[in-house]
């Protein structure tokens, strides 16, 4: 008779097998977690490397592409101006690799973030066509431009739309030597997500081969290796453009018929705007010569630890007839400006001693200092960067290395209407608010003018989209950083208040005035100026104390009226 198994041996047997299923499954586990330890490691020292790689290579570009703009103003030999020419142009082209590889990698890496602002297409096409009307004009091309049938004034953002149009028109130019070059927009669709737009370049250039289409927008993708040697170029403008177009919800095709001529078709997905923004952003402004009109009446601080960065920056200054102070790291900037007033500072973010950041900090501490605009000057080029210096109480960001019409603009776009004007005896001037005309009030005279008319709205959040300059994206982002530094800082003020330690709360009761300003919380505003002045006063505790607990009941109800108002956050704080 065959042996039977007893129940009790057959039940261990099973309890063995499934204990090394689990052990089994214990140890895939811990593999996969081991796996995505490492991957997730290998991704962050690959964004510190870029950061690092971004900051030494922009910092001696910058020396290089200034001191070329000041050679090539005053070189008067024209042969001198033909080199120097030669320099600024691979000058250029070294940024423009630089800036392709970083934008790759920060799109790959998911931190590349679009801005949202209104914009007019018309305006946006014809900078582009300019930008390569030279090369145009040298090979005797023609160039037609036609927007007919589309709306002009659009949402999204107009700086990486132009960046995908431009590396399209490049390459229709660089592959065209005879015939021209066609620019063309059209409306594919309207629905509730807005507009679905294509524009599409043409050119009469050599053409591309079908069995060479498919790697064109992979990354150091050519159509042959022959093209390279030939027409030279990375091979990274057009993965990037693909990229770009993917997050402004459409892509890129392309039609090809060698010796012909080709057709890239971009499309994306984009909103209708507001007219009367899109005809303000598109106004010409010859920021140089304002600046120039200017002249000795505007008193400015570069704070920069880099000297042959400090000096060209000052000599581009100076150029313009603009009074310019230096400072060599945070702390000898901020020790200027308690000594003296300044129209506008320009501050490096990476110094020895103390950073860009911390000196901005303290810097709005200073009743002088409390509204001065502060435009951060960085090697440093990713969003989160752009995205501390706001939060530090900077008002703008411009990226090393720096093109001297980038940074007049900047200026021009942020030095007070009354820029020049003698500070009173009395104390600081009165400045012009960020973003607003010299007939806005501050957002303090507004929240008192609101209360004189009634209950005051907590959250003008058209007055915060004017502040930054219509951006949209950079609204929410800064107003999702107000809810996250200030939701976790209330109950330090709290107890700070009730504890009546006025001298630890005083410096944050100034920062937060001047973030309230921003993100336009007009009463909170009002209530944290108020505070500021009774803690400088010889006020009784008990007023101290019960102006600072309104102010801070006000902050509760604000950041709560922000956390309804904010989509789900996709990242951790």
């Amino acid at each position: 008779m065959p042996a039977t198994l007893d129940p009790t041996s057959e039940l261990r047997a099973r309890c063995r097998a499934l204990e090394r299923q689990n052990e089994a499954l214990q140890l895939a586990h811990a593999e996969m977690a081991r796996a995505r330890d490492k991957a997730e490691a290998a991704n962050a020292a690959r964004g510190r490397f870029l950061a690092h790689m971004s900051h030494e290579l922009r910092t001696p570009m910058n020396a290089i592409v200034g001191l070329t703009h000041l050679l090539r103003a005053d070189a008067q030999d024209p042969v001198q101006q033909a080199r120097l020419a030669r320099v600024s142009d691979a000058a250029g082209h070294l940024t423009h690799v630089l800036d392709d590889t970083l934008d790759l990698a920060k799109i790959d890496a998911g931190r590349l973030e679009l801005e949202t602002t209104d914009f007019s297409l018309r305006a946006l096409l014809t900078r582009c066509a300019d930008l390569v009307r030279p090369q145009i004009q040298a090979k005797g091309l023609a160039l037609q431009v036609d927007a007919s049938g589309v709306p002009d004034a659009l949402c999204g953002d107009p700086v990486r739309l132009s960046q995908a149009l431009l590396n399209l028109l490049a390459n229709a130019v660089k592959f065209t030597d005879q015939g021209g070059v066609a620019l063309r927009a059209e409306l594919l669709a309207r629905d509730d997500k807005g507009l679905r737009l294509v524009l599409r370049v043409r050119d009469t250039g050599i053409g591309i081969r079908p069995e060479h289409i498919g790697r064109l927008f992979t990354p150091f993708g050519q159509a042959e290796a022959s093209t390279t040697r030939r027409f030279g170029g990375t091979g990274l403008g057009l993965a990037i453009t693909q990229r770009l177009a993917e997050l402004m919800g459409g892509d890129v095709q392309v039609t090809s018929q060698p010796g012909v001529g080709s057709e890239f078709q971009l499309t994306v997905q984009l909103r209708e705007g507001s007219p009367d923004a899109a005809a303000a952003a598109c106004q010409p402004a010859d920021a140089a010569a304002t600046l120039r009109r200017l002249g000795s009446r505007v008193r400015l601080l570069l704070a920069d630890d880099n000297p042959i960065n400090r000096d060209v920056t000052r000599e581009l200054l100076q150029s313009l007839g603009l009074q310019v102070d230096t400072a060599a790291n945070g702390r000898l900037a901020l020790d200027q400006a308690t000594r003296q007033h300044y129209d506008l500072v320009l501050m490096d973010m990476q110094m020895p001693e103390m950073d860009g950041l911390e000196a901005t900090r303290r810097l709005r501490a200073l009743p002088r200092s409390a509204h001065t605009p502060v435009i951060a000057m960085t090697a440093s080029a990713f969003s989160d960067d752009r995205a501390a210096c706001l939060a530090a109480g900077m008002n703008d960001h411009v990226a090393k290395p720096v093109d001297p019409g980038v940074l007049f603009a900047a200026l021009l776009r942020w030095l007070p209407q009354d820029a020049g004007v003698l500070v009173p005896a009395g104390g600081p001037r009165p400045v012009r608010a960020p973003g607003t005309s010299a007939g806005t009030p501050r957002a303090a005279d507004a929240a008192a003018a609101v209360d004189a008319g009634g209950a005051p709205a907590r959250l003008d959040q058209a007055l915060g989209l004017r502040q930054l300059g219509g951006h949209r994206g950079l609204a929410q982002r800064f107003l999702r950083q107000f809810w996250r530094h200030y939701n976790l800082l209330l109950p330090t003020l709290q107890l700070q208040a009730v504890q009546r330690d006025f001298q630890a709360l005083h410096p944050q009761v100034h920062s937060l005035r001047g973030a309230a300003a921003t993100i336009g919380a007009t009463r909170l505003c009002r209530l944290a100026e108020a505070l500021e002045a009774a803690i400088g006063s010889p006020q009784p505790v008990a007023d101290r104390t019960a102006a600072a607990l309104a102010m801070l009941d006000e902050l509760a109800v604000l950041l709560g009226e922000i956390r309804t108002r904010l989509p789900p956050d996709p990242t951790p704080p």
